[in-house]
């Protein structure tokens, strides 16, 4: 049985197939994951950035996979890091790369017209595969409550959190992000 690991939309991805095959799961790992329908902290000055809110118009998505990317995706990157001197050219480079690859664009622009719905919690509460769930407290993007939410519904919910990273910790910060997840695949019982 496999472990399923997903950040962001891909943590989506790896709940659905939780909950749609829950024993033959055997161990999740949710990092910023999305799923949940969470309100950003009112005083927060860290905004998601442009792209995510123009995505979600019919009249942009039908843009999106023609317009050059650069800009959008560097405000993009900023969002997702807490620390914007990781932002660098070459980063921003790497991604514009892999977003211009053929056929990128468009499942982007699938992947936000669909499963915007929340997952329902009480689905949720059922997963009993062994669950870490990994968030940067400075998430832009997929705010931290959503993260407290899931240790609540989740019983053998397990949590790797991180003061000063965002969205993408195992960008932000490689080797403490792996060792966590080495540790708890580790742990769980996946024999």
């Amino acid at each position: 049985d496999p472990a399923l690991v997903g950040n962001s939309m891909g943590g989506r991805v790896a709940l659905s197939y939780t909950l749609a095959h829950p024993d033959e799961v055997r161990a999740l790992a949710l990092i910023a994951s999305g799923g949940l329908q969470v309100q950003p902290p009112a005083a927060s000055d860290r905004q998601p950035p442009l792209v995510f809110t123009l995505l979600q118009y019919p009249w942009f998505q039908a843009l999106a996979t023609r317009l050059d990317t650069s800009l959008l995706l560097g405000q993009g990157l900023l969002a997702a890091y807490n620390d914007p001197a990781l932002v660098t050219d070459q980063l921003k480079q790497r991604y514009y790369d892999l977003n211009m690859r053929e056929g990128t664009r468009a499942a982007t622009v699938r992947r936000f017209q669909q499963g915007r719905t929340p997952l329902a919690e009480a689905a949720i509460a059922t997963i009993n595969a062994p669950t870490l769930i990994m968030w940067g407290k400075q998430d832009a993007l997929t705010p931290f409550a959503a993260a407290q939410r899931f240790q609540r519904l989740i019983p053998q919910a397990q949590t790797a959190y991180y003061e000063d990273l965002g969205h993408l910790p195992m960008e932000e910060t490689p080797a403490p992000t792996a060792q966590a997840l080495h540790n708890f695949l580790q742990t769980a019982d996946l024999h």
